[in-house]
C-alpha cells in the first residue's frame, strides 16, 4: 500500500522548487515531481576536524561508520530490499561524514526520522567490530592489486588532500590500535556520530515532497571550514604490485578558481581537446588502451589533465604527450572558425542539457551544497559567457596553461 500510494504521487507545483532553497538555517530543500519518480533523496553533511584531522582519527571514523553501516543494512534489510536506502560515506576531500538517506516519498519523513532514532541506540558486539577492523585491512592491503589508473588518483589524493592519509600507515596504526582499550574507542566515535555530538550539520533533501513534509534538523555547532587543497606539484610513484607491466603519465594544468568567464573558456578548451587527444595519443600514436582528457571543479577551482595508462617505455609516453602538447598549439592556431563556432554551440548544448531522472537533476546541486558554493545556476552562468569567447582567447588561455603543467608518473 505504501509503494501503490508513493507512486501515484505527482504534484506539478513541486518543480518550481526544482533548485534548492534554503529553509532554515543549514537546512536545504529542492522538490521535483516532473519525472514522475517517486523518490525522495537526503544528504545529511557532518563535519569536525577531530573526524579526520590525524591518521587516528580517520581510522577511528572509518571504523565507526562501517560497524555504523552494517548494523543499518541488517536492521533494515526488508525495506532495501524494496528500495529504500541509508549509509554513511565518508569525503577526505572536505572532511565529511555523508548521511545518505532514500526513500519513497510516502514515508520518506518517518524512514528519516526511524533512521535519526535507531542509529543511536546501536551498540556493536564485540565480534562484529573485530570482523569490521579485519574487512578494512583487506581493503587497505587491495591497495596492491588496483590499477594503476585508479591508483593515480589514490596518489594524487594523497598530496592534494589535507584528509587523505597513506593506507600503509593507517594499517600500521590498526595494529597499534589493536594493543589499546580499542573496543571503547570506536564505541566513543558510533556514540559520536550517531548522536551528532558536537557535529556541524547540513541537511539536504531533494525529491518528490513537498517542502512542508521534509524533515528538519537544528544545529547549534558552528560550521567547520572546508579544507583548501594543497598545491599540486611533480610526483613520481612506484606502483605496489611488482608484477604490474602498466604505468601512467598524467599531466595536469591547474586551471584557477571558477568564474563564469574562466569556466567557458576551459569547458571550450577541454572540448576542444577531447577528440584530438584520443586520436593523436591512442590512435595514430599507440600508447595504450586507456587515453582521456578532462576538465574537473573540486571545490571551485579548475584542473584540466591529459593521462595515458601504457605498457610502453615511460620516458616514451611522457616525450609523445609533451610532443602532442606542443602539436596542439598549432592544431589550435590553424582551427577554422566555423569549426571553432561549432565547438561552442556544443558546449552551450552540453551545459544546458536536460536530466533526463531525478538522479541527473540532484547531481547539479550536491556538490554546490557540500563545498558550500551554493552556485545553482553554475551552469547557465557559463553559457552567459561563451558568445565573448574568441578563439585568440583560448590560443592565450592554453599557453598561460601548459607553462605550469604538473606531471603524475606511476612507474
Amino acid at each position: 500500500a505504501a509503494l501503490k500510494s508513493a507512486i501515484s504521487f505527482h504534484d506539478k507545483n513541486l518543480d518550481q522548487y526544482n533548485i534548492p532553497t534554503l529553509v532554515i538555517k543549514n537546512n536545504w530543500y529542492g522538490g521535483t515531481s516532473k519525472f514522475k519518480e517517486p523518490f525522495v533523496f537526503g544528504f545529511i553533511y557532518l563535519s569536525h576536524e577531530r573526524l579526520f584531522n590525524t591518521i587516528k582519527d580517520i581510522t577511528l571514523t572509518e571504523i565507526a561508520c562501517n560497524i555504523l553501516n552494517q548494523y543499518l543494512s541488517e536492521i533494515y534489510a526488508d525495506k532495501f530490499e524494496l528500495g529504500f536506502n541509508a549509509r554513511l560515506n565518508l569525503c577526505t576531500t572536505t572532511g565529511i561524514i555523508i548521511l545518505f538517506v532514500m526513500a519513497y516519498n510516502s514515508s520518506y519523513t518517518l524512514f528519516f526520522n526511524q533512521i535519526l532514532k535507531d542509529i543511536k541506540l546501536i551498540r556493536p558486539e564485540q565480534v562484529v567490530i573485530h570482523n569490521i577492523i579485519e574487512q578494512l585491512k583487506e581493503n587497505l592491503l587491495n591497495i596492491n592489486n588496483i590499477s594503476p589508473w585508479d591508483y593515480s588518483t589514490y596518489i594524487i589524493g594523497l598530496h592534494q588532500n589535507v584528509y587523505s592519509y597513506d593506507k600503509i600507515k593507517i594499517l600500521e596504526y590498526i595494529k597499534i590500535l589493536m594493543k589499546s582499550n580499542y573496543i571503547n574507542m570506536i564505541k566513543k566515535r558510533i556514540k559520536r556520530i550517531s548522536r551528532m555530538y558536537k557535529l556541524s550539520v547540513i541537511n539536504f533533501v531533494y525529491g518528490n515532497i513537498n517542502r512542508i513534509n521534509i524533515p528538519i534538523i537544528k544545529s547549534t555547532v558552528k560550521l567547520t571550514k572546508i579544507p583548501i587543497q594543497k598545491t599540486l606539484h611533480d610526483i613520481i610513484a612506484k606502483h605496489p604490485n611488482m608484477d604490474e607491466k602498466n604505468k601512467i603519465v598524467m599531466i595536469i594544468f591547474p586551471g584557477g578558481i571558477f568564474s563564469p568567464y574562466n569556466g567557458a573558456k576551459l569547458t571550450i578548451l577541454s572540448l576542444l581537446l577531447k577528440q584530438p587527444t584520443f586520436d593523436q595519443l591512442r590512435t595514430i600514436h599507440q600508447l595504450g588502451y586507456l587515453v582521456n582528457s578532462s576538465l574537473q571543479l573540486v571545490n571551485n577551482n579548475y584542473k584540466l589533465s591529459i593521462k595515458v595508462q601504457s605498457s610502453l617505455d615511460i620516458n616514451i609516453v611522457e616525450q609523445k604527450m609533451n610532443d602532442y602538447i606542443k602539436w596542439f598549439e598549432d592544431y589550435l592556431h590553424k582551427l577554422d572558425m566555423k569549426e571553432f563556432n561549432k565547438i561552442k554551440v556544443s558546449v552551450k548544448g552540453i551545459l544546458l542539457s536536460k536530466p533526463s531522472n531525478i538522479v541527473e537533476l540532484i547531481n547539479k546541486y550536491t556538490d554546490e551544497i557540500k563545498y558550500r558554493t551554493f552556485i545553482f545556476n553554475r551552469n547557465e552562468l557559463i553559457v552567459d559567457q561563451i558568445d565573448a569567447i574568441t578563439l585568440e582567447t583560448i590560443v592565450q588561455l592554453y599557453k598561460s596553461l601548459i607553462k605550469k603543467k604538473v606531471v603524475i608518473k606511476i612507474i
